[in-house]
């Protein structure tokens, strides 16, 4: 089915713009600690799979959001920077 012509619900609204806020706190936040920007970088690169994430649900369902794609894009970019060390040092030896 395609998505040409159809627009996007209204319901993304509030979630977009409280992800935004969530992301340039905590890069704001990051970009403050005193670590050689460690911390700055790594809130950098969570941000590729949110937004990977947010396109994807947009993408799949655009005019009827569930509740639950509305609280992953609201929150989804707090739920990665808490994962996503986890999952390096799991993947991390397998790489190499």
């Amino acid at each position: 089915m395609s998505t040409i012509g159809r627009r996007l619900s209204g319901k993304y609204r509030s979630p977009l713009r409280d992800s935004l806020i969530l992301q340039a706190f905590f890069l704001f936040v990051s970009w403050l600690a005193l670590d050689g920007g460690m911390m700055f970088r790594y809130s950098l690169l969570v941000l590729a799979p949110n937004w990977a994430l947010i396109l994807l649900i947009i993408l799949r369902r655009p005019t009827e959001p569930t509740p639950l794609d509305l609280k992953v894009v609201r929150f989804g970019y707090l739920a990665l920077w808490i994962l996503l060390p986890g999952v390096s040092l799991l993947v991390g030896p397998l790489i190499d």
